[in-house]
């Protein structure tokens, strides 16, 4: 698979429902989290919203090109990864800040600064 347009597609859209639990979860931080108008009945769209549909440690992550596009698991929603060096590595425009939380796991889990609205 070649890897050298700005904006490459890795992976094909998920359905509505995560049919396994092998996913990567983006967590806002609890400042971000407190601040949101997050209500029960729209929670499961928030970790749609917040989550790959595949399971990625961060050193993953490290190879995509800028601009690799990775769908979440709400459907129609992509989302951009970007590595900018020193500055760090970015999804969409929420930078990572605490990588491979939770790599234990059959869940993959990055502390992220902000949330995707």
């Amino acid at each position: 698979m070649g890897l050298s347009s700005s904006s490459t597609c890795l992976m094909e859209p998920p359905t509505l429902y995560i049919a396994h639990v092998h996913i990567t979860f983006l967590m806002p931080n609890d400042d971000k989290l407190s601040e949101s108008p997050l209500r029960s009945d729209l929670l499961h769209q928030f970790i749609l919203r917040h989550s790959i549909p595949t399971p990625l440690v961060y050193n993953n992550m490290l190879h995509f090109p800028n601009g690799t596009l990775v769908p979440s698991s709400l459907p129609g929603r992509m989302l951009s990864i970007t590595n900018s060096g020193k500055s760090g590595m970015f999804v969409n425009n929420a930078k990572i800040v605490t990588s491979n939380v939770c790599v234990n796991s059959l869940i993959k889990c990055h502390g992220i600064r902000s949330l995707f609205l």
